[in-house]
């Protein structure tokens, strides 16, 4: 595994990684050299990222979690960090665009679905980190993205 910098020794964390942007992140962090913990609801998903890291030299795990329950984000943090004593980068990327309908006819439950992972999700992402380092820098873009030695003992 190669890239044009290196990441070697450190701990990447993905939400939304078990396809699309959240998978071909997991897999630019892990040809980079970091370690990549992989998360998803879909678990099958998550499976097949980790093992396409593995397959090419990476090290990588998955632990499943729904971004919108701050207790299941809580559990992913810690296993992450028991696993590896650190997070260095987090991408939250989880996201999903809900159910596709005119505004009258779109239901509340699609509502609260679409904000508690798109934006809840991120924030309790965010704040259980943020509790590993609150001098860490936050860059936010079209996507968030945390760095900066996150849980480093």
């Amino acid at each position: 595994m190669s890239a044009a910098f290196s990441l070697a020794q450190q701990v990447a964390l993905l939400t939304g990684a078990a396809s699309g942007i959240g998978r071909a992140t997991a897999q630019a962090f892990a040809r980079a050299g970091a370690k990549v913990v992989v998360s998803d609801v879909q678990e099958k998903g998550g499976i097949e990222t980790v093992q396409m890291i593995k397959k090419v030299g990476g090290e990588a795990i998955f632990i499943a979690c729904d971004v919108s329950n701050p207790e299941q984000v809580k559990s992913l943090i810690a296993q992450a960090v028991a696993k590896y004593q650190r997070i260095d980068h987090a991408f939250n990327n989880a996201g999903t665009e809900g159910h596709a309908a005119p505004l009258h006819e779109s239901s509340t439950e699609n509502w609260n679905t679409t904000l508690g992972i798109n934006l809840s999700g991120v924030y309790w992402c965010m704040a259980v980190l943020w509790l590993c380092n609150p001098n860490a820098a936050f860059v936010i873009g079209t996507e968030i993205i945390l760095d900066g030695g996150w849980c480093s003992k």
